[in-house]
């Protein structure tokens, strides 16, 4: 799907400028988009009752997506961890000041498969959540770029953060609540249809998000799906990862190790050759 010209440049270009880090004032920056005309496909028109600012649904990656995490009487692998705790940050990952810190919250980043009920979670009596879905908090989406451009946040600028170590298969809920969002955005803008920005790691489950879609609703919900240095081809550390830990300079490879063979996200980083689902190695 396409936006119509004028609409889609002013988006397009607005993104360009952000991956470059330039900020222009509103009124250089909207006067100039305001007199281009870009050739198009012929293609249903976005409603132009929203305008000039097509509303925006952002999908961070990696970076922007926080989280927190809850200990409840949380069993440990190593000792002297804490088993008690309640909304301490998770990610970005806070600078420990031990060796004996740093070993605790690798610990706490860890999936385990549960071979009962078939899912994959947190260890037992952990709690993780994203304190960011719906806001703006990270430095990596800026409210004042897209605010000096003309958009409003939390009518036309929204974002869904999620939790990035899962794969893109184990997150229904998200997806649940990801369609909810598009479609109240979509009702909150004059039924005007809604561009899918996903950046780094969004682009992933972004994709999968719209392919458990039906056409119908793509067609009627969703503008534009723009992936923004998005890793389709993978990561060769994901490998590096997984297979022998990572080392941070703190000697804890092995504990890495395992920590990324817990992160399921890994698993859907691996590097892949051209078009083909399978994977080098």
């Amino acid at each position: 799907m396409m936006l119509s010209g004028r609409v889609g440049v002013v988006v397009a270009a607005a993104i360009v400028s952000l991956s470059q880090g330039f900020l222009f004032t509103k009124p250089v920056w909207h006067e100039a988009l305001q007199s281009v005309d870009v050739p198009v496909a012929a293609v249903p028109e976005v409603s132009s009752e929203g305008g000039l600012f097509p509303p925006i649904l952002c999908i961070p990656g990696l970076t922007s997506s926080n989280l927190t995490y809850s200990l409840h009487n949380a069993a440990s692998a190593i000792p002297d961890c804490p088993t008690d705790l309640i909304n301490a940050t998770l990610w970005p990952s806070p600078v420990p000041k031990t060796l004996h810190e740093y070993r605790c919250l690798l610990q706490n980043y860890g999936l385990y498969y549960d071979k009962a009920t078939g899912t994959i979670d947190n260890r037992p009596n952990e709690t993780v959540v994203v304190p960011d879905y719906l806001s703006f908090s990270s430095d990596a989406l800026p409210t004042s770029f897209w605010t000096t451009l003309g958009w409003t946040v939390g009518k036309n600028l929204v974002t869904a953060a999620f939790d990035w170590r899962y794969t893109p298969a184990d997150i229904p809920e998200y997806y649940d609540r990801l369609k909810a969002l598009v479609e109240e955005t979509y009702e909150n803008n004059n039924q005007q249809r809604v561009v899918l920005l996903a950046v780094s790691w969004g682009p992933q489950p972004t994709l999968a998000f719209l392919h458990k879609q039906e056409q119908a609703w793509k067609d009627k919900y969703i503008a534009w799906f723009i992936a923004q240095s998005p890793i389709w081809s993978g990561a060769p550390m994901a490998v590096e990862s997984l297979v022998s830990g990572f080392d941070a300079g703190t000697g804890q490879r092995e504990l890495t190790r395992v920590v990324a063979q817990g992160a399921g996200s890994l698993l859907s980083l691996f590097p892949r050759p051209g078009t083909s689902n399978v994977t080098y190695g």
